[in-house]
């Protein structure tokens, strides 16, 4: 099974549910096997709540929460960059 992992536009940053992941090691080799550009190194791993939110969540604007469907849960986010 792929797990899902979600990239930043740049693909600078990348994040995955950790409740799909056994550890940061499995993180790591997942992000690199899925990086389409060559070869990265993935830095900075760590775990922190995240929202996602399949809606685009509108800045500067109040909105309350049950207007949208959002999910909150611990992410794991790495900064990912290019091995030349």
């Amino acid at each position: 099974m792929v797990k899902e992992v979600l990239w930043s536009e740049c693909y600078k940053y990348a994040y995955g549910r950790q409740a799909e992941f056994t550890n940061k090691e499995d993180f790591e080799k997942e992000v690199q096997s899925q990086y389409d550009d060559g070869v990265c190194e993935v830095k900075d791993i760590k775990v922190e709540p995240c929202i996602y939110s399949p809606e685009t969540i509108e800045s500067d604007k109040i909105t309350p929460l049950s207007l949208k469907e959002i999910c909150i849960e611990n992410y794991y986010s790495a900064k990912v960059e290019r091995v030349e």
